[in-house]
């Protein structure tokens, strides 16, 4: 009785409300998908001295090959012991947080029309097309290109 009590309160939308809902919605995805990663670089938890040095090592070496090893060894600590504490104190695992960051680097390079996308994306540190592609709409929700599209336009 009570299901179809609330059943029949529930508010009909027509398709033009609904269209309106959905675009509404979209609009909001697309612009929490577009700050997610520089929210969950920039966190303000306060970071130990070694995780913040670490931080910042990555940060001056995206375009270099970064491995946890060396992070760990920066850091003076064992490989799963640095895991711990990174992601503790980052919310991110090592390659989750390098990826996040080389991403937020390709997109100020894109910003730039003259810079073509792959260039950008070997610049920040990508090694591999497919593989920066991937992770570019996995951390962002779209592609490159349109990503690019949408900013210049």
């Amino acid at each position: 009785a009570e299901i179809r009590a609330a059943y029949f309160r529930t508010r009909v939308m027509g398709r033009k409300q609904y269209r309106a809902a959905l675009e509404l919605l979209e609009i909001f995805s697309r612009h929490l998908a577009m700050h997610s990663n520089v929210l969950i670089l920039n966190r303000q938890v306060p970071d130990s001295p070694t995780i913040a040095r670490t931080k910042r090592y990555i940060s001056e070496h995206l375009d270099e090959r970064l491995t946890l090893v060396q992070a760990a060894r920066l850091a003076n600590m064992s490989s799963c012991y640095f895991c711990k504490k990174f992601r503790r104190a980052t919310g991110l695992n090592f390659i989750e947080y390098v990826g996040r960051a080389r991403i937020e680097r390709v997109k100020e390079l894109l910003l730039n029309r003259q810079m073509r996308i792959s260039e950008g994306a070997y610049t920040a540190g990508f090694t591999s097309l497919s593989q920066f592609n991937r992770t570019f709409k996995r951390f962002v929700g779209e592609e490159p290109r349109t990503w690019r599209e949408k900013r210049l336009n």
